[in-house]
């Protein structure tokens, strides 16, 4: 109606503003950058068979000065010798250029190679068995809708929701702006070092472990909001998530 103001959030209002704007810009750039360096200096790493799989803050969209590049080469088929020198090249290049692809944690968890067919055999617990994914997986309808979803970031899915379960415009604004605000804390050096300096006992009287403790309480709040006051996302919280 003329004159009166929406109250639900859309989709175009508020992740591509702003910093989260600039964080996306900056994953794609990074990516077309990785991806050139690599191409240049070790022809073929990918394949029919193999990809370098990224995860982390490059894959959500969300790059920022401090993002680790969280990566593994990935093999779809059967394994040979030159699988794992690739993926030693591609683990020496990247620690040449560590100035702009920070390494990930040394866990163990990224920064080396898997296999598909592992992967597929650890989807569910113990009763799952690949008969019952590929009965899953072959619904047309289904493949459809994961393919529309994950050519969106997860903030792109959140703004999508928000929009389809008519969050209020308040609400979504206070959760992207709280996670806006977090982006900005760790695309900033400073703040990065003093909280990786930070000793738990000055915690208390900390100013950058407070401002993002009160960006974390209104964050929560946001997603109370919309898991346990909305009206049909409620009942599913309920129903699903609550056990």
């Amino acid at each position: 109606m003329p004159g009166t103001e929406s109250t639900a959030a859309t989709s175009a209002d508020l992740p591509n503003s702003g910093l989260l704007r600039t964080c996306r810009e900056a994953a794609v750039k990074t990516r077309e950058e990785l991806d050139q360096l690599l191409s240049s200096q070790i022809p073929g790493y990918t394949s029919e068979d193999t990809s370098l799989v990224v995860f982390g803050s490059l894959a959500r969209g969300e790059w920022t000065s401090g993002s680790d590049l969280d990566w593994t080469y990935l093999i779809d088929g059967g394994a040979n010798s030159d699988h794992l020198l690739i993926a030693q090249r591609i683990q020496r290049l990247l620690e040449e250029n560590k100035a702009k692809f920070r390494p990930p944690s040394p866990t163990g968890t990224f920064g080396n190679m898997a296999f598909s067919h592992d992967i597929i055999h650890q989807i569910g617990g113990q009763n799952d068995t690949n008969r019952n994914t590929t009965q899953r997986v072959l619904k047309l309808k289904l493949i459809n809708h994961i393919r529309d979803y994950v050519r969106l970031t997860p903030l792109e899915i959140l703004a999508r929701s928000m929009e389809q379960y008519e969050i209020p415009q308040s609400i979504a604004k206070e959760l992207f702006g709280s996670y806006r605000d977090f982006l900005e804390i760790l695309d900033d050096e400073k703040s990065r070092t003093a909280l990786d300096d930070l000793r738990s006992e000055d915690s208390r009287t900390d100013s950058t472990f407070q401002r993002i403790r009160k960006i974390s309480e209104v964050f929560e709040r946001a997603l109370d909001h919309i898991f346990f006051e909305n009206k049909q996302i409620a009942p599913l919280t309920r129903k699903y998530g609550v056990f």
